[in-house]
């Protein structure tokens, strides 16, 4: 809308409509606040008097309010939607409506900007006072005023009031305002007020994310009203989240504690018969695993989850009696789903008994058989072993390890540490000697079942170069006939011997004459029990394992003694840290087991997790976690695309080593938190790459000259602040803009596209896609259909967001570029 040109005001509202309807926030704001400006100077000749006037009467406030909902909610930037709001009056006194007010301190609270969300608090609930009350005497006079709008919530007229506290109260927490100043504003609240449970739910979450249990219950005690679902399952969330911060030498007395609050919490809830959802079994049963109390949670699951509890005690239940339950809990959901739901909770806890508690001799319960894995020996079946000639073919365990990932020589290493900045984030030499020599460990633990065709292969960050120090080592046990039908035989370039199935090199047809080696779920848990088996019986708790309890896995850490060759380099290894084991969960193990372990010993089982999408069982050799895997396709297929992508880009290992440690820092990492994981903030780091530099070709990108003449001036100028800028800015979290690192072409400075993988007559189809939705739609390169950007709901979405948007503004200033580096 140029200043000379005449628009129809029936043209403006139908422009204004289309960028609505189209989703175009940006286009739309412009011309809203154009329409406001020409109002407010007095041109309105160029507008029809009649459709303006029907335009500001019939769509401007429903305009601005999707307006200032969107920027708000979604497009965090709350201050351009209270701009909106306050032009929206055209010099009158705002609009006043407790929606509007609640989006917009809802915004600031995701921003973690809890000083201006205390502002609009204030400004709407007493005008008169926008300062917050600093004491008790002081809250007793504001809620005696008389402009007050706490008057209005005694007499029951203005109860939505509540909606906002407990939005403020939400923005406080994240941002971490003083404890005072929530107590203070939620004090102030109840003085003479008709309180429901929406203003209680919300001081309970503000001590749910300080794992507050002693004020959660000071405040649960003194709840006059009916007490809802959400807020038992906010209490249980606390106990679970204390759980997990427990640690110390006091650990055990934090323990009866919390199991005891644990216990009353659900008790409560039977008696006054709120409904319990798989949100609540959920929780449950994460506390009492972070706990290492798998019998309490037994007996919390048949005490308050099962409505037709069986004869039998809760410790000799079965799976029959779990699957043929009429309705295992209250739910919405249809019974088959909650009846499977729970059977699934209860395997895991009693995987952390050591007694056995499924009966297999049930022939209902029996798992189907899907036959055995070769070259293991059972307990039902004899195994065929493997003959002489097939073995000599293999590639050994010292290939993998000297010629493929851990050699000294690796461009891995040479390529990631070339200078002293660089060890500070990446794996450093002496990490990767570490995880050769705790592989070699665990090869000989596990010598009774790779003498019969498995082979030790490892993945994941330490293969790919973007490991931290300290970083666990992931293998996977695959077999050697089939690994061989997708590597290279010995002898040929190491770089390139990582499993490449998956590859965007290779056909379809490929993908598919490799399905029939894919092992199913059930005999990947099959195999891992076999490890397990093999691992106890060196143990002195090994005869706990019993034939007749295959299924049944004891989680007690047993120890095995490693050959002398290995036991004086266990006090030099110590390393900290590893996914999935908590500082907690290592405190209490230790605490718990210091009586049972062996003198000398270096190998220990921490956790089996069968259950989950891909079975693992969680081992520590030496101080150092290892997570273990049986025919882990995807896996490898992973490690080898990052791998090989991230070899294209001259201190793209930093970079990704560097984004996932700030993530750590900010607490938006890690799946079991509902966040983005370290394979999904690789992909994001490698998408910027591709996007904003030019790429190289895979056959010859050893022949470019480097981008950049030093990796330090690389580091600073491009990724650090290039990374955080791109997502802040570029990436289109609105629409939901699909990254596909494989498929994707990459865009040069010039704007101009360009691909490694795909022809030219591809390019010209190729084009950005969008959701059309607030998401992050990150598709994984080997598992095609697989979003990893769906972790992410609404809230985390926006915190993720908001994390990135903050870093960004800081790497921008030219005084921080040296904290980049850490």
């Amino acid at each position: 809308m140029n200043d000379g040109m005449t628009l129809a005001s029936s043209d403006c509202v139908r422009v204004l409509e289309l960028c609505m309807r189209k989703k175009l926030w940006d286009d739309a704001t412009r011309l809203f606040f154009r329409i406001q400006s020409v109002n407010r100077e007095g041109r309105e000749q160029q507008f029809s008097t009649s459709a303006f006037g029907l335009l500001q009467l019939h769509q401007q406030r429903s305009v601005s309010k999707s307006l200032i909902h969107h920027h708000a909610r979604t497009g965090l930037n709350p201050s351009l939607a209270e701009k909106i709001w306050r032009v929206s009056a055209a010099g009158a006194s705002p609009d006043k409506s407790i929606e509007i007010t609640v989006d917009l301190v809802r915004g600031y609270g995701m921003l973690g900007d809890w000083q201006n969300a205390e502002r609009l608090y204030w400004d709407y609930v007493h005008p008169e006072r926008p300062e917050a009350p600093e004491s008790d005497a002081k809250v007793g006079e504001a809620g005696e005023g008389a402009g007050g709008r706490t008057r209005s919530i005694t007499g029951g007229v203005d109860k939505n009031v509540l909606h906002l506290t407990s939005a403020l109260l939400s923005a406080m927490a994240r941002g971490g305002a003083p404890r005072a100043r929530a107590d203070a504003i939620f004090q102030r609240v109840l003085l003479g007020a008709s309180t429901d449970i929406v203003a209680y739910s919300a001081m309970l979450s503000v001590c749910e994310k300080e794992a507050d249990v002693d004020a959660l219950l000071e405040i649960w005690d003194r709840v006059p009203v009916a007490k809802d679902a959400i807020a038992f399952n906010t209490a249980l969330a606390c106990v679970c989240r204390a759980a997990a911060a427990a640690e110390g030498t006091n650990f055990r007395t934090k323990k009866s504690r919390l199991l005891s609050v644990l216990e009353k919490l659900l008790e409560e809830m039977h008696e006054t018969g709120v409904t319990k959802t798989s949100v609540t079994l959920n929780t449950v049963v994460r506390a009492c695993e972070i706990l290492k109390e798998p019998e309490k949670g037994l007996g919390f699951i048949s005490k308050y989850f099962l409505l037709m509890l069986s004869e039998r005690d809760s410790t000799r239940m079965t799976m029959t009696t779990l699957r043929h339950t009429t309705s295992p809990f209250v739910s919405a959901r249809p019974t088959e789903i909650t009846r499977e739901l729970l059977a699934q909770v209860t395997e895991r806890l009693e995987s952390c008994c050591g007694g056995g508690m499924i009966d297999y001799k049930d022939q209902d319960s029996k798992p189907p058989d899907h036959g055995v894995q070769p070259g293991i020996s059972t307990t039902t079946s004899t195994s065929t072993p493997t003959t002489q000639s097939s073995r000599s073919t293999l590639p050994s365990l010292d290939y993998f390890l000297n010629g493929l990932v851990f050699s000294s020589s690796s461009s891995v290493i040479s390529n990631s540490n070339s200078s002293a900045d660089a060890c500070s984030l990446l794996a450093s030499e002496r990490d990767y000697a570490k995880a050769q020599l705790v592989l070699k460990t665990l090869q000989t633990a596990l010598a009774d079942i790779l003498k019969n065709g498995w082979v030790l292969v490892p993945y994941g960050s330490l293969v790919c170069g973007t490991g931290g120090p300290g970083a666990d080592l992931d293998v996977t046990l695959m077999h050697a006939g089939d690994l061989m039908s997708s590597t290279s035989a010995p002898g040929t370039d190491h770089e390139k011997n990582i499993v490449r199935s998956g590859h965007g090199k290779e056909s379809e047809q490929m993908k598919n004459d490799r399905q029939h080696i894919h092992r199913s779920r059930d005999l990947q848990q099959r195999v891992l029990l076999q490890c397990v088996a093999c691992l106890q019986e060196q143990s002195q708790a090994g005869e706990a394992f019993s034939a007749g309890h295959r299924m049944a896995l004891p989680l007690q850490t047993k120890t095995v003694v490693p050959p002398p060759i290995f036991q004086k380099e266990q006090e030099s290894s110590e390393v900290s840290g590893g996914t999935g084991v908590g500082p907690a969960t290592l405190q209490s193990r230790e605490e718990e087991h210091q009586t049972k372990k062996i003198p000398g010993s270096a190998l220990g089982i921490v956790e089996a997790r069968l259950g989950g999408r891909v079975p693992v069982v969680a081992l520590e050799v030496n101080g150092t976690p290892i997570d273990l895997t049986v025919d882990n396709w995807h896996a490898l297929a992973k490690t080898s695309f990052v791998r090989e992508e991230a070899r294209r880009f001259l201190g793209a290992n930093r970079l990704c080593a560097y984004v996932k440690q700030w993530a750590k820092r900010e607490k938006v990492f890690g799946q079991p938190m509902g966040y983005l994981g370290g394979y999904a903030w690789t992909l994001m780091v490698l998408h910027f790459l591709r996007t904003t530099t030019k790429g190289i070709k895979k056959k010859d990108f050893h022949l470019s000259p480097p981008a950049f003449a030093d990796e330090d001036e690389a580091f600073l100028e491009a990724p650090a602040g290039g990374f955080f800028q791109y997502f802040a800015t570029d990436y289109q979290w609105d629409r939901g803009e699909v990254i596909d690192v494989e498929n994707l072409p990459t865009r040069s400075s010039s704007s101009s596209f360009s691909s490694t993988n795909q022809s030219d007559e591809s390019l010209a189809t190729s084009r950005t896609r969008f959701l059309e939705r607030p998401a992050l739609v990150l598709m994984d390169p080997v598992e095609t259909t697989w979003n990893l950007g769906n972790i992410l709901n609404s809230d985390r979405l926006a915190l993720t967001r908001s994390a990135i948007l903050k870093r960004a503004r800081f790497l921008t200033m030219p005084q921080h570029h040296e904290e980049a580096k850490y």
